[in-house]
């Protein structure tokens, strides 16, 4: 059985051969929408066959609050059901005719009703999920996972640099004390230099006075007639 419908009788209407959809049991009337898009009303309790009808019409069976309600608008119906429900027995056809026909008015409020109750529930059911904020969501969350690989690989990175730059660090230390040793050497080279310049300016002045003795020596050596001695002496004291 399927909501009160047995496959004999799904077999008995052709356009429910397929997926269907139920709108329900109420009021002891179940009603189906078939693949075509008509619907199907049933009262399992009456015998009577499946009337087939349009798919506003079951919705409006569906959305009846009482059973006279639902047998009247199905009453109402008969003529657009005649092809399936003919050849049965006029005590069938006297169970509907006790429910008075409910009219056009009738059913627009019936569906009115209907429409209200169906609003409802869509209002209260959870939201559908759009297509595109999936697609959305799916996007979101394969960016979060590349976000922490590449969070990964820049921890890597990072931890690279810092000993790159650790390696850096003691090579400008060392180019530091290199540059120290250099200025050091500088310095003491530019003070060497200073006392070569003294030492060759003292070796001078001692080559100059060492050539004014020598010639000194060469003078004192001759001796001249009639020269006084004394000159000699006196500039020799110089």
């Amino acid at each position: 059985m399927w909501l009160g419908w047995s496959r004999a009788h799904l077999s008995t209407v052709p356009h429910l051969r397929g997926p269907r959809r139920s709108l329900g049991i109420l009021n002891g009337w179940s009603t189906i929408v078939g693949p075509d898009g008509r619907g199907t009303i049933r009262n399992s309790s009456s015998g009577l066959e499946p009337l087939v009808c349009t798919a506003a019409d079951a919705r409006a069976c569906a959305g009846t609050r009482s059973p006279d309600q639902a047998g009247g608008l199905v009453h109402g119906l008969m003529p657009v059901a005649h092809y399936v429900t003919r050849g049965q027995m006029p005590e069938h056809w006297a169970l509907l005719r006790q429910f008075p026909p409910i009219t056009e008015g009738g059913k627009k409020r019936i569906r009115h009703g209907e429409s209200e109750r169906t609003n409802r529930a869509i209002s209260n059911s959870p939201p559908e999920e759009d297509p595109d904020e999936l697609d959305l969501k799916e996007i979101l969350l394969n960016v979060k996972t590349s976000l922490k690989t590449i969070d990964g690989k820049l921890d890597l990175l990072t931890a690279r640099l810092d000993q790159v730059k650790q390696h850096v660090d003691t090579q400008e230390s060392r180019m530091d004390n290199l540059e120290n040793r250099i200025s050091d050497i500088v310095d003491q080279q530019t003070e060497s230099k200073e006392k070569l310049l003294k030492m060759n300016r003292i070796l001078d002045i001692i080559k100059a006075k060492n050539e004014d003795i020598e010639a000194r020596s060469h003078r004192s050596s001759l001796r001249i007639a009639g020269a006084p001695e004394t000159n000699v002496i006196s500039k020799m004291e110089d």
